[in-house]
């Protein structure tokens, strides 16, 4: 893989990044040691290495034109399933976003309500979506992968989850969870414990796999933004594919993801705003190149922990300022308030009913802050295209 020139002096972050996640485990505060499981991986039982942790961070310099997404391995002790990969076409994945036979996590507390709703009516005598006419291809519970053919892309996958909830033939939400630089769908799953919430709120996740475990989100990251990989129309791709197979609401359908995922959401918001009621970025910032003329303003919460070496928190919250200003919010400051644990500045006053967030937790290190996926679903179900 060639290397890429960097042109912003975040890029040190990086560099940063490989010595400090070198030291991960030791990062980890008591809450996160208490949650994350010590899971051995493969026949021999040897932990993941250390080793694969800097060698993300080693990608990512190399590798992505970002201010810092190298987030190619969980932290040691973590598991993204009994293999570390997105299943083949027909492998299951469970509830916490396990592939193969191990067992996921409990999901702990769901977070706000606003999950089914029935079908919604044909607008100007149109058909309902294709999804809520027939059998649905995948029942509640359910997970699979899934490879769609994407004009001149090929071949591309994504990884899909039913949440237990979700009652066959009635519109619900779908939420689009986008991984980091080198890492895959399955990790993504069990990073954000996004399925749980799913579970217990009723609706459909899907996570798309980047080309390269990379995607285009403007500058970063990797080889899909040197090739200009359209990862935009991918998107597009994956969400028309899931709703011509399960019945999906189209005013409800949400961006959330994880560092090069969570630069996705800025990308999405501006080339896709017809189409994304909401977005969630955790642990990325903005790389979108201009112009940004998205035909709505989109509303927009990020997630950050204070002390990421990879993604700086002043990066980030310079991308939310930034993005407040896009929606036109009008407050002469944001306000501050505490939900479930996160400090988030607020923006209110945006144009078409928009609003942003700023949410950051102490400490951490470059991972989607614990306890995020039920704040970030309550926020995003807040919202619908008009």
């Amino acid at each position: 893989m060639s290397t890429i020139p960097v042109s912003r002096s975040s890029r040190v972050h990086a560099v940063v990044g490989a010595a400090h996640l070198g030291a991960y485990a030791y990062a980890l505060t008591l809450e996160e040691a208490a949650v994350i499981r010590m899971v051995s991986i493969g026949s021999m039982g040897a932990l993941r290495p250390f080793a694969l942790v800097l060698g993300a961070v080693a990608a990512f310099a190399t590798a992505c034109g970002g201010s810092g997404s190298g987030d190619a391995s969980p932290p040691p002790g973590s598991s993204p399933g009994a293999s570390g990969t997105s299943g083949g076409a027909g492998s299951r994945i469970d509830d916490a976003g396990n592939s193969g036979s191990t067992p996921g996590e409990p999901g702990g507390d769901a977070g706000a309500s606003g999950g089914a709703t029935p079908t919604p009516p044909a607008e100007g005598g149109a058909p309902p979506p294709a999804g809520c006419t027939g059998t649905p291809a995948w029942n509640p519970g359910e997970g699979t992968t899934v490879s769609l053919t994407v004009g001149s892309q090929g071949t591309r996958s994504y990884d899909v989850y039913v949440g237990k909830a979700v009652k066959p033939g009635t519109a619900v939400p779908l939420v689009v969870n986008v991984h980091g630089l080198t890492n895959t769908p399955a990790e993504q799953a069990q990073f954000s414990q996004m399925n749980p919430v799913a579970d217990a709120q009723g609706f459909v996740v899907v996570y798309p796999a980047g080309l390269n475990a990379s995607f285009n989100a403007g500058s970063c990251c990797g080889q899909s933004s040197a090739s200009g990989v359209d990862d935009v129309g991918f998107i597009r791709a994956v969400v028309a594919d899931a709703e011509a197979k399960i019945c999906i609401d189209p005013k409800r359908v949400y961006e959330t993801g994880f560092s090069n995922g969570g630069m996705m959401a800025y990308q999405l918001a501006c080339h896709a705003a017809d189409l994304f009621a909401a977005v969630a970025p955790t642990e990325g910032d903005d790389q979108t190149v201009p112009p940004c003329n998205p035909s709505r303003p989109v509303p927009l919460a990020a997630f950050q922990y204070l002390a990421d070496p990879v993604v700086s928190a002043s990066s980030a919250q310079q991308s939310v300022q930034q993005w407040a200003q896009q929606d036109g919010c009008t407050d002469p400051s944001p306000a501050t308030a505490t939900v479930s644990g996160f400090s988030c500045d607020q923006w209110s006053k945006c144009g078409g009913g928009a609003s942003v967030w700023y949410c950051t937790a102490p400490g951490g290190t470059h991972y989607p802050p614990l306890g995020s996926a039920p704040v970030i679903w309550s926020f995003l179900s807040g919202f619908s295209l008009p």
